[in-house]
């Protein structure tokens, strides 16, 4: 069943040694995939681009969303760093550091995603990975971050923010209603929450159902996570047309995370939905490849 994989990070260039593949390779990941019952593939492991094409291959992945994590070992710069042949199996989001500023982030857009080949921007409000760059975490609805979302909405630029999971500073970064807000504020900006707000799962599935620019990827979370059934109700009933498929790699095997989903009871009739045609309507693909 062809796939588009909403959470998906290659080992390209400098981002080959972040600490996630640096984690897969030593070992640390697996404890993590265990967790989910699931494995680190072979092309984790070995941050081999080719076992990567190869595994979404297998696994039907047509496309894989790749919102790059500024840092100071690797940045935006990722984009270029792709060979045409690798760069059309994936969608890229730039990935934009609020705390640098509204300035310096506008000024990327329009580098990166306006007059370059990302379709989005990616946002980490609760992840302050980096202490050599000088980052704190920030909420999704300071008034700060306003210029970003304003300009992604007037210039139709899709936003992915990593919201819910492990890493934040507390929960409360990950709370429902800053989503509420600027969901609220900017109505026809489409807002794509990776995590899917786990731990917060139904407030945040209300979120979805209540307002149309809002779309759920739970990605690892839908897997074996505490409350991931919710996520399974509302993929079958309320958010039938809001949900999207994301395998979190190289945390999670590809083949491993869509077997779960294949099989963790989404209605058959839905999965070519959750797997495909909701993000590729989110993000306007369809219509593209129709053109």
């Amino acid at each position: 069943m062809k796939t588009i994989d909403c959470r998906l990070r290659p080992p390209v260039g400098a981002y080959a040694k972040d600490f996630l593949f640096v984690g897969a390779a030593t070992g640390r990941t697996d404890i993590t995939a265990l967790q989910h019952g699931c494995t680190v593939s072979p092309s984790a492991k070995a941050a081999s681009m080719t076992l990567l094409l190869q595994e979404m291959d297998e696994c039907e992945v047509e496309k894989g969303i790749f919102a790059i994590r500024k840092s100071s070992n690797c940045g935006n710069e990722l984009l270029w760093q792709f060979d045409q042949t690798t760069q059309e199996r994936f969608i890229i989001f730039a990935g934009m550091s609020p705390r640098e500023g509204s300035e310096q982030c506008l000024q990327e857009i329009k580098t990166y995603v306006q007059n370059g080949p990302a379709l989005g921007v990616a946002m980490e409000p609760a992840i302050a990975m980096d202490p050599q760059m000088g980052y704190t975490p920030w909420y999704a609805d300071e008034e700060s971050v306003y210029p970003i979302y304003d300009y992604c909405m007037q210039n139709a630029i899709p936003v992915m923010l990593t919201y819910g999971g492990r890493l934040p500073a507390d929960a409360s970064y990950y709370r429902p209603e800053a989503i509420e807000h600027v969901a609220q504020l900017f109505p026809d900006l489409t807002l794509i929450l990776v995590h899917g707000g786990w731990p917060w799962i139904v407030p945040n599935c209300s979120l979805a159902l209540n307002y149309r620019n809002v779309y759920l990827c739970p990605d690892m979370y839908l897997v074996n996570a505490p409350g991931y059934r919710d996520y399974i109700d509302a993929a079958n009933h309320f958010l039938t047309k809001k949900m999207t498929f994301g395998s979190a790699y190289p945390l999670l095997a590809i083949k491993d995370a869509k077997e779960f989903y294949l099989h963790c009871g989404i209605k058959e009739h839905i999965l070519p939905d959750i797997l495909y045609h909701n993000i590729a309507q989110a993000l306007k693909l369809e219509s593209i490849s129709s053109q």
